[in-house]
């Protein structure tokens, strides 16, 4: 199997979250190619607490903008987070930031300081795509 066949097959299961449909057939497919070369390959279910984010988006001036939540950013109510929006780092109730995708998981940036000192109710990261 040729690389480019090998990420278009796995990118056919969708989304991969752990301990969803697509990460269990995702799985199963590497599990067989593995023993289909020989290898001893196994599943091995691991019981964990599966969270599911809702809907994630900011709204402004009548403008609805979907967002990805981040797993470790803490949970609102149904009515979630409403406040002015300022820069990461400044007293504004959310904080925003534009940054490179990849510069998101940088340790030591700004966004990565904004959420352990936890000085805003949302953070808002406008990625430069």
């Amino acid at each position: 199997m040729s690389p480019v066949s090998f990420f278009a097959a796995y990118d056919g299961f969708g989304e991969r979250r752990t301990g969803g449909t697509g990460d269990a057939a995702s799985a199963t497919w590497l599990r067989d190619l593995a023993a289909a070369t020989g290898a001893e390959a196994r599943l091995a279910p691991v019981p964990f607490s599966h969270f599911i984010p809702g809907t994630a988006s900011i709204e402004v001036e009548g403008h609805c903008i979907q967002g990805l939540p981040l797993f470790d950013g803490g949970t609102t109510d149904a009515k979630g987070v409403a406040g002015a929006l300022g820069l990461l780092g400044s007293a504004a109730p959310i904080g925003v930031v534009e940054m490179e995708p990849r510069a998101a998981s940088l340790p030591g940036n700004a966004f990565a300081l904004a959420r352990r000192e936890s000085r805003h109710a949302a953070i808002v990261v406008a990625l430069r795509t």
